[in-house]
């Protein structure tokens, strides 16, 4: 069997279009892996700017200063803090309600404009919520001295003492009494030798006016 050769132009160009088939396969392979490679970047793209998003965000709520009022911008003295997180001073936060209340029957934050109290929660919190009676005070039940229950009163004072406490607090007001009736005393012999002066100094004035006024 005798091989033949195609001649040499033929040769070539059949060359050549195995060659372009076989870039035309490797091209739609390239292009779906391009395709491929794309979706990795744009997920991380997505996800750093969520992250940014997340971060300005919790940026914005680390801004704000609890200690300072969002209206008047002073240092908060009585505190008043909203379900929003906003801050206010008592004073701002009563006219801020009162101006609200006037408007719709509620208040709303000037910051975020979250409701914070309306009519309808109001009249809810009212029939829901009922306070028990305060027990009297323990205190008021105690010997102000030795601290035992006890059910005697002093009627100077109108404090409790036990039997012994009281025997005691009796005896140191009496003390106490006898101590200012001393103080008192000595006051009016004080005042008596002031009174005495004068008079004695009135006297001499009389005297002198006298003498004064029959020389002339």
């Amino acid at each position: 069997m005798v091989n033949r050769q195609l001649p040499h132009p033929l040769n070539s160009s059949l060359e050549n279009v195995i060659a372009s088939n076989s870039r035309m396969e490797m091209q739609p392979r390239f292009s779906r892996s391009a395709s491929l490679g794309r979706k990795p970047t744009g997920s991380k793209n997505f996800s750093s700017k969520k992250q940014n998003t997340r971060h300005r965000r919790t940026a914005s709520l680390g801004a704000i200063d609890v200690s300072q009022c969002v209206v008047c911008k002073n240092k908060v003295q009585s505190l008043k803090t909203m379900k929003c997180r906003h801050t206010f001073c008592m004073q701002c936060f009563k006219n801020r309600f009162m101006i609200s209340y006037k408007k719709d029957g509620g208040t709303i934050c000037p910051v975020c404009n979250v409701v914070i109290i309306n009519a309808i929660d109001k009249k809810e919190l009212k029939s829901a919520v009922s306070f028990a009676p305060l027990p009297p005070k323990i205190r008021d039940k105690k010997c102000r001295t030795c601290g035992e229950f006890c059910e005697d009163k002093c009627k100077h004072c109108k404090r409790r003492f036990c039997d012994v406490c009281l025997i005691s607090h009796i005896n140191d007001l009496k003390e106490e009494l006898g101590n200012i009736n001393e103080d008192l005393n000595t006051s009016a012999v004080r005042f008596e030798d002031k009174i005495s002066n004068f008079q004695n100094t009135m006297a001499k004035s009389q005297v002198y006016l006298i003498i004064w006024f029959t020389s002339r």
